[in-house]
């Protein structure tokens, strides 16, 4: 079954990046990127699986109280896609701003670029 790059997107902010448990996270990742994958973001370049979700780990012991929210559906054109998102406290103003660019490869994620916008 291959999976739209529309739905990569929400299920990678949902299930990676807005997981907290470890073993689900990691699970999502398998499933949802490439093995040879990377996401580059503010934090700098991670390769791989195992290097991903550790990322999204280090942003959650951060940031613990956050959690994610789409700012628009999500778009995709030609194997590229692009989701804009806020992240916050649960009940309080967004607080970051951002956008998440894929590449998606055979039906997963290739690569994740993050920018964050500026406040």
């Amino acid at each position: 079954m291959t999976i739209s790059i529309e739905t990569l997107l929400e299920r990678n902010m949902r299930e990676v990046f807005g997981e907290h448990d470890a073993a689900k996270r990691q699970a999502a990742v398998a499933v949802l990127f490439t093995d040879d994958c990377v996401f580059i973001g503010p934090d700098g370049r991670h390769e791989g699986r195992s290097a991903i979700a550790d990322a999204a780990a280090a942003i959650q012991q951060r940031f613990p109280t956050f959690s994610y929210r789409m700012l628009n559906p999500p778009q995709s054109i030609d194997g590229v896609g692009r989701l804009a998102w806020a992240s916050g406290p649960p009940d309080a103003p967004r607080t970051v701003t951002g956008m998440d660019i894929v590449v998606v490869r055979e039906g997963r994620i290739a690569a994740l670029y993050t920018f964050l916008d500026r406040a």
